[in-house]
């Protein structure tokens, strides 16, 4: 048994059909701007990523120029001077800065205050002897 459909249910179906493919055009628009927007998004985020490792490797770099330094200054201080002045061990500095890369800087200042005061202190005893 066939139907035979009359024009208006033809011209029904027909606009049916054309709204279902503007719909379908929409829908694969939309899905298309998203995976560019993800595309995109992710691109950025690998970008911001490859300079965060840059910025850790140089700040990595720096603090090992630090501690190097810092390791040579207490070895000198420790040949040079005798008195009972503290003077933190290399390890427990290496340590402290190797937890907290980014107060490395403010560490080394620390310290290099607190040596600086210890040698006035005892360079004021040295001048009070002559």
């Amino acid at each position: 048994m066939i139907l035979q459909l009359t024009p208006e249910e033809i011209a029904k179906k027909e606009r049916r059909r054309a709204q279902n493919r503007r719909a379908a055009q929409r829908c694969r628009e939309k899905k298309k701007q998203e995976a560019d927007h993800v595309t995109m998004a992710f691109k950025k985020l690998q970008s911001a990523n490859t300079g965060l490792r840059h910025e850790i490797k140089k700040l990595q770099s720096e603090k090992q120029k630090l501690s190097n330094v810092l390791q040579s200054h207490l070895m000198m201080c420790q040949k040079g001077d005798k008195s009972d002045a503290v003077i933190p061990s290399t390890s427990s500095i290496s340590s402290s800065l190797s937890s907290s890369p980014t107060a490395s800087s403010s560490q080394m200042a620390e310290i290099v205050v607190m040596e600086t005061s210890t040698e006035d202190s005892s360079e004021a005893d040295d001048t009070s002897d002559e």
